[in-house]
């Protein structure tokens, strides 16, 4: 493993500044249905672009941005030779604290978390606090090579937590990083102790074969004789009484918004997936068109109060798409924070390298690490801590959770959305708190 060298975030050069506002005073806008359904329901429209760009181009200090995340210590240094360097921020706890990593999705970064490492360092947290950037994104250098997938990228983040002297580690993440937490911790259940994730699904306890093969059938069927009284009340839910008979109020609204996102909200992810250098060579030329690419994602994504109340029983698939707000940003996401964000993407030019998991995932069959909880080669599975926020992707069924994962700690909370550290950092303070303290105690 290479030396663990000290970094500082760049500042942008004359040249490079010049350049990027002279792309944000010369917008080409796309031309917009004059009276669509609601403001977003064709993508990002013009009223949410012109006040987030307008702020960009008179108000937004990216230099002061940079000494502001300058305030945490970030190094990089290479774990795995030939696949180059990996920026981390790293703030050791008092004596005898426990690891604990980091680790975002997309379309964030290791920003998202500085709310939270503000917050334990001040209460002076008995952790030791690794903040990666994932490989291709941010200040890590891209993956060199084909299939950088959920594997490679925890076999990175377990050899990082290694090379810091961390034998013993917790997990925490959300997007891709709840994918990569899951991985490791049962995979390198030898060093990774416990995953807390805000991003979790919960598949039925019974599911259609992947393929007719007898082999697939039996794996389907095993279910049936392994926890028969949980596919006894799944099959009850499904096809008599109804969900919310079953396993509580509101959790058939829970299964038909998941069912929209992947309807209506889950076409970034098959471009992505497929062609993400075809899509990057007009986000990761067009500073305005990288920024609405996130915004997208940070607007649908994230709670807004000011959204319709969620109604006290299902409604039709098509109703869901009337339910967002019309402001861009949550109140409890700037536009200094979103920007720094889409600066961060914009000056390391990691669009298409932060596509490129998506891609990974979909060809090595790792999609499956979203909703499968892998035994450990040692028998061992670390217990699991769950945080379940309101306006998340797919919430899961809490009884359907426990049947796949060693779920030690569940709590679902009325505020916040997929962006959960952005969105709420005292909650996900207390929840990495109290979740080491669970592992610690059990160890």
């Amino acid at each position: 493993m290479g030396d663990i060298t000290a970094f500082t975030i760049p500042y942008l050069s004359k040249v490079e500044t010049q350049r990027l506002y002279q792309r944000l005073e010369s917008v080409t806008y796309p031309n917009e249905l004059p009276s669509p359904p609601t403001p977003w329901s064709y993508g990002v429209p013009k009223t949410a672009v012109d006040p987030i760009l307008n702020h960009w181009r008179t108000k937004f200090d990216w230099k002061a941005q940079v000494d502001n995340i300058n305030r945490f210590k970030h190094f990089r240094t290479n774990v795995i030779p030939g696949d180059g360097q990996v920026h981390f921020i790293h703030e050791r706890g008092p004596e005898g604290s426990l690891p604990v990593l980091l680790l975002h999705g997309w379309p964030g970064c290791f920003y998202e978390f500085l709310g939270v490492l503000d917050r334990l360092k001040a209460q002076k947290a008995p952790l030791h606090l690794v903040v990666p950037s994932l490989p291709g994104f941010g200040y890590s250098d891209p993956p060199t090579r084909a299939g950088f997938g959920v594997a490679e990228m925890a076999r990175t983040m377990n050899l990082l937590m290694l090379h810091l002297g961390y034998d013993k580690y917790v997990v925490q993440g959300g997007d891709w990083g709840s994918a990569i937490a899951k991985y490791l911790a049962n995979t390198y259940s030898d060093h990774c102790i416990g995953q807390h994730v805000n991003f979790a699904f919960s598949p039925p306890p019974i599911s259609l074969p992947e393929s007719f093969a007898p082999s697939a059938i039996l794996t389907a069927l095993s279910p049936i004789w392994k926890h028969p009284v949980a596919v006894a009340k799944y099959m009850l839910a499904h096809f008599i009484a109804g969900y919310d008979v079953v396993y509580g109020p509101g959790t058939a609204l829970a299964l038909q918004e998941s069912q929209f996102i992947l309807d209506e909200e889950a076409g970034y992810q098959r471009i992505q997936a497929t062609k993400p250098t075809t899509l990057a060579w007009s986000v990761g030329d067009s500073p305005v068109g990288l920024m609405t690419w996130l915004l997208e994602k940070f607007h649908t994504w994230t709670y807004h109060p000011s959204e319709p109340a969620r109604p006290p029983k299902s409604m039709a698939p098509e109703q869901f798409q009337f339910q967002l707000a019309e402001e861009a940003l949550p109140p409890t996401i700037s536009m200094d924070d979103f920007l720094t964000i889409v600066m961060i993407y914009w000056t390391t030019n990691s669009a298409a390298s932060s596509f490129r998991i998506y891609y990974e995932a979909a060809h090595l069959n790792e999609r499956k690490t979203f909703w499968s909880s892998y035994p450990s080669p040692k028998g061992v599975e670390p217990p699991m801590g769950i945080a379940v926020f309101r306006k998340e992707l797919r919430k899961p069924i809490r009884e359907w959770a426990e049947l796949h994962y060693n779920v030690a700690s569940y709590r679902e909370y009325e505020v916040g959305g997929h962006f959960a550290a952005f969105e709420e950092p005292d909650i996900m303070t207390e929840e990495i708190k109290s979740f080491a303290k669970l592992v610690r105690d059990r160890s």
